[in-house]
């Protein structure tokens, strides 16, 4: 969520990176700050435990990088994931406010040629919660 106009493709692409599964399929995960990734729970990633080493790439110049399962909620369908190294220069804008009816743009690999694509949509529902690690 952010605060005034949302960002472009080229604004949030640095803040991408993925898991390359067993099965060729690259899992999506999102830099939130300098050195602390998010991912789903779900699916291939059902099986990650704290403290798993588990290795992102990113997206913009497939420079690679090991991570640690840091945090897991399968209440919000996610896993926080910690590298020692610095993956992006700064985190991305996020509210901490967030509303019902507030614009957001959601990026990820759902689409059938695995590339990142994104979609702009709306808040429908906040439920008030927040990970910690």
């Amino acid at each position: 969520m952010v605060e005034g106009n949302l960002p472009t493709s080229e604004e949030t692409d640095k803040f991408c990176f993925y898991i390359p599964e067993e099965t060729g399929v690259k899992s999506c995960v999102t830099a939130v700050t300098t050195n602390l990734l998010a991912t789903f729970r779900h699916g291939p990633h059902e099986s990650l435990r704290l403290n798993d080493t588990v290795k992102v790439i990113s997206n913009v110049n497939s420079t690679s990088f090991n991570t640690i399962v840091r945090s897991i909620s399968e209440d919000v369908d996610c896993v926080i994931l910690k590298c020692e190294d610095k993956v992006v220069d700064r985190g991305p804008r996020i509210s901490t406010l967030v509303r019902r009816g507030q614009p957001l743009i959601l990026i990820g690999r759902g689409n059938n040629d695995g590339r990142v694509g994104n979609i702009k949509g709306n808040v429908y529902e906040d439920f008030g919660q927040f990970i910690s690690y």
